[in-house]
């Protein structure tokens, strides 16, 4: 073998383990090209007739079937976008500077402002409430610290004015709404024992009612039905070799439950779970994880997408997508028939009952 053949070898197998140690790190830090355009988070309008996605260069609005762009935001890194319960023309977002809310039609936008400083803070996640468009709930992670702070913001009538921020410093992996708005649950990812909780407030005096602790995982979203939780996080377990392993786990059980019970996991091969989303009538959910594929010379990490019964838990269909770098985002329709699920800067629309794919968007 002559030293240009072993120069070209060289340079090949350099290539090669570059390209694998990018692939890694971007599968370990859920990164993108820095240039690269990356969905953060999905959400329909009320009536169905408009989708939106935060991304890292601003929001897009979108008709019903993707096919009309109806507004694009000035590009900046959003984490966070949500439509008004009662006015699919008005749509909040955010970024570590704030909130914003865009007031918009079919041909214009009407307006585009801060309506709450966030100090730098992240939001990781808000919405506004079902009950009454006077609540915006939400959760800032500093960027110091590991520990995120859950407060309330009151608007004034037409949503574009802050009242008040409220809110004590707690772990609080997620949140959401019950009996109508008048009680809420936090989800505490891991306490110092090592096990999760559950706590429920009163939304009218704020103060906690009771709480639920989850042993022996991590818990990372919540969903709830009118009667039950749905927790979706990770649990260690052990395999045949003896290893324990990190893998997607839910747990299901009554809101008035004292304990939640075993959870169910996922299968191996997916890793841990990493969302999760629910339809308007509360019939079906899903989970969202990553199957990684790993050869000899790369490594491929492809979103996958598992629709489950609300009632028992059982998967009714999959789905995985492309190769992606970042985490993915579901969201379903309000009707219940479609579900967006976003990946990169791709957003595939999918037929929510059978789990075909309906069409494929790109986010330029």
């Amino acid at each position: 073998m002559n030293s240009s053949t072993i120069l070209w070898l060289l340079i090949v197998l350099t290539a090669v383990f570059f390209m694998r140690e990018k692939e890694l790190h971007a599968q370990h830090s859920g990164g993108v090209a820095i240039d690269s355009v990356f969905v953060l988070d999905v959400d329909y309008s009320m009536d169905g007739s408009y989708w939106a996605v935060a991304t890292n260069k601003g929001i897009r609005v979108f008709d019903a079937n993707g096919d009309k762009q109806i507004f694009q935001s000035q590009p900046r890194h959003v984490n966070a976008v949500g439509f008004d319960q009662h006015d699919h023309q008005l749509i909040t977002f955010a970024n570590r500077n704030g909130a914003y809310q865009v007031n918009f039609t079919d041909e214009e936008t009407l307006s585009e402002d801060q309506i709450i400083d966030f100090e730098g803070q992240y939001p990781h996640r808000f919405e506004t409430s079902h009950a009454s468009r006077e609540f915006l709930g939400i959760m800032l992670i500093p960027i110091a610290e590991r520990e995120t702070k859950f407060g309330f913001a009151r608007w004034s009538q037409m949503g574009t004015k802050l009242q008040g921020l409220s809110g004590d410093r707690i772990s609080v992996m997620d949140f959401c709404e019950l009996d109508r708005g008048k009680k809420f649950a936090i989800v505490i990812g891991e306490n110092n024992s090592g096990e999760g909780r559950v706590e429920i407030y009163s939304r009218d005096n704020r103060y906690k009612l009771h709480s639920i602790d989850v042993q022996g995982g991590k818990i990372w979203k919540m969903l709830s039905t009118d009667s039950k939780f749905i927790l979706v996080g990770e649990k260690k377990h052990v395999r045949a070799g003896g290893d324990m392993p990190t893998i997607g786990a839910f747990w299901m059980f009554d809101h008035n439950s004292k304990t939640p019970g075993e959870p169910i996991l996922l299968d191996e091969k997916f890793g841990r779970s990493t969302g999760c989303a629910i339809n308007g009538q509360k019939t079906r959910f899903a989970i969202l994880t990553r199957f990684i594929e790993r050869t000899r010379w790369r490594t491929r990490v492809l979103p996958h997408l598992q629709v489950r019964d609300a009632e028992n838990g059982d998967v009714i269909w999959e789905f995985s997508g492309d190769e992606a770098a970042s985490r993915s985002f579901a969201c379903f329709s309000p009707d219940g028939s479609k579900l967006l699920f976003a990946y990169d800067d791709r957003i595939e629309i999918l037929d929510a009952i059978t789990g075909k794919l309906l069409s494929t968007h790109t986010i330029e």
